[in-house]
């Protein structure tokens, strides 16, 4: 689903979209600003105050029952600097088997897809399970079926850290994309040389597929029966003269195609079927499908989990992060969910910028709303369980209408190393700013941290959430895709978080 990346330096010939957008002023400012409001915003959210991937990972990655130190069996922090370079898109600190050398570490994310090599980036906090959760991106066995001896015995290093000793890795992708893959010097892994490891698929569609489905939902709420017919969607529209998208005008366009429309009527079967036609909602309950099995593993079976797709930060993420959800209550708090999205989108090298469109030179095939999708199926995950998360559905609309809006550089650049050159966490302020002075806004009134009957019982032994897959429970996300429609009953007000 991801192709070559193309050149990570600036365009030449004229300052860059990010200085234009935002320069310096939005951090100068805040150090005019009184000290009480970061209190305030350090008060409101705490983890995000002090936010560092070292943080993270103590809390939800290195257990005491499973650090330990090379030779040993066990999980260790690596840093990549000087002599121990292993992915540019990665964050500078990973997590790893410790009984694997730094040399073999070098030749694991040399056998993977842009070097992104597995890394853990959750542990079952319960000592007798020891399931782990990993991400990488997909090996090289292509149609020589290579193989590397260093590989296979790191994930035997990770599969030995389970009750279980088992790891299935599971490969968002189906099995026909794999194999197009292998023509491509790629593919998945051969598991008939890892010791217990199974290989499931998950059938998740490639970013073409899901920037074809949503420009067919936004044709189908803005204007499908309207005399000018659907009209272009945010992630093929063209960026303004400055290279930055408008996101007022594209709400009011918004606003404008649904107002039109409201005078030709839809019989609702028709509309659902058309929405059904758009494989949008097939999409979202993929994604959701492969998280529940992931979490089944490794809370049910004891088992690690290995996740990637073509270059392991597209629907590796969508999966990784929704089991996280589901199997972690610390990240179902508005400060959890956005340290949880932090790492795992920000750090580990999501593509913002290609897959939104943020400059005027992104490639258009390479737009897609994969963040989007992930936003979808977690909006499904709090109507199957209205009082497990803090926060309400205004957060996943404020998320996505920040992530186009580009007001803050959560968003900005393709991954660690991009920020870190162009000094975007310095330049600009975070989202979670946002968030933490309008905390109030984003609670959930029905949030319960622990079941009513059980409070003393410790959060991490809660079973999972396991929400139901069947159709009719997975719904589509009208509160984001319908806000501008005035046909909607009852009436609601438009929320926007521009």
């Amino acid at each position: 689903d991801d192709d070559d990346d193309d050149d990570d330096d600036p365009a030449p010939g004229g300052p860059d979209l990010h200085d234009v957008a935002l320069g310096p002023s939005p951090r100068a400012g805040a150090k005019r600003t009184s000290i009480s409001l970061q209190e305030l915003r350090a008060a409101a959210l705490p983890v995000m105050a002090r936010y560092s991937l070292a943080t993270e990972y103590a809390r939800s990655t290195l257990r005491a029952h499973l650090v330990a130190e090379y030779p040993r069996r066990g999980l260790r922090l690596v840093r990549q600097h000087g002599n121990l370079e292993l992915c540019e898109t990665y964050p500078p600190e990973l997590v790893v088997p410790s009984a694997v050398s730094d040399l073999e570490l070098r030749k694991v994310a040399a056998y993977r897809s842009k070097g992104r090599l597995p890394v853990v980036i959750w542990t079952s906090p319960d000592p007798a399970s020891g399931a782990t959760i990993s991400r990488s991106a997909q090996p090289k066995p292509g149609v020589q079926n290579k193989r590397s001896s260093d590989d296979e015995r790191f994930l035997d290093e990770l599969r030995l850290l389970c009750a279980a000793k088992q790891l299935v890795i599971i490969d968002a992708r189906s099995k026909v994309a794999t194999q197009g893959n292998r023509v491509m010097g790629m593919g998945t892994e051969l598991t008939r040389y890892y010791d217990g490891v199974e290989l499931q698929y998950g059938n998740i569609a490639n970013i073409h597929a899901a920037r074809d489905a949503v420009n067919a939902v936004h044709g189908l709420c803005r204007a499908s029966h309207s005399a000018a017919g659907p009209t272009t969607s945010y992630f093929d529209a063209p960026a303004a003269a400055n290279g930055q998208k408008n996101p007022f005008a594209y709400a009011s366009s918004l606003a404008s195609a649904a107002a039109a429309s409201s005078s030709s009527s839809t019989e609702g079967s028709t509309w659902l079927a058309k929405l059904d036609a758009t494989t949008w909602l097939k999409q979202v309950h993929s994604i959701l499908a492969a998280a529940v099995r992931t979490v089944e593993l490794v809370h049910y079976r004891k088992t690690s989990v290995l996740v990637h797709c073509s270059d392991g930060w597209d629907r590796t993420p969508q999966i990784t992060v929704l089991a996280i959800l589901m199997l972690d209550p610390q990240y179902r708090t508005i400060d959890g969910f956005l340290a949880l999205c932090q790492k795992e989108w920000v750090d580990f090298g999501h593509k913002f910028d290609e897959r939104c469109g943020h400059q005027d030179d992104s490639p258009a095939d390479q737009r897609s709303p994969v963040f989007l999708l992930f936003v979808d199926c977690l909006a499904n995950l709090i109507r199957q369980f209205p009082a497990c998360f803090e926060f309400n559905m205004k957060l996943l609309i404020a998320l996505m209408d920040q992530l186009f809006a580009c007001r803050f550089g959560t968003f900005l650049e393709n991954c660690h190393r991009q920020r870190a050159v162009k000094r975007i966490d310095e330049k600009t302020a975070p989202f979670w700013w946002l968030v933490a002075e309008n905390k109030a806004t984003f609670v959930n009134p029905l949030y319960s941290r622990a079941p009513p009957d059980d409070d003393d019982e410790p959060l991490s032994s809660l079973d999972p959430l396991i929400p139901s897959l069947s159709p009719k429970n997975v719904r589509f996300f009208e509160e984001y895709f319908l806000r501008f429609d005035p046909t909607i009953m009852p009436p609601r007000p438009i929320e926007t978080f521009y």
